[in-house]
């Protein structure tokens, strides 16, 4: 995995914005939003394209919600919309689901 950061805005600005792409073979991710304690837009750029968000949601003094949508597109080769639904409803989301588990036992420890 390979980090690149890009700056964006003057060092005096509080409109500062700090573009950060993680790369897998195949797989590029941009942030393309980022509001500290609310939410994180990504942009998937490689093999297979879209875009998802982050958000977090206060429901009270001790509970946050968190919800990820994501729009993915597979292309024509790795099955386009058929490719999307099995490799994206089967496969990935049972990855998708291992990772939220780890990260909501990650946030339970720091509390």
């Amino acid at each position: 995995m390979r980090w690149t950061n890009e700056k964006h805005g003057s060092d005096d600005s509080d409109d500062d914005q700090e573009v950060v792409h993680f790369q897998m073979p195949g797989l590029s991710v941009r942030i393309t939003r980022w509001e500290p304690n609310h939410a994180m837009g990504v942009e998937h750029i490689g093999l297979v394209t879209g875009s998802g968000v982050f958000t977090l949601t206060a429901l009270d003094e001790s509970t946050t919600r968190f919800e990820w949508t994501e729009k993915l597109t597979f292309p024509w080769w790795l099955g386009g919309p058929i490719g999307a639904f099995v490799g994206g409803k089967v496969v990935l989301r049972s990855i998708w689901r291992g990772n939220l588990r780890r990260l909501a036992a990650l946030c339970e420890r720091a509390n």
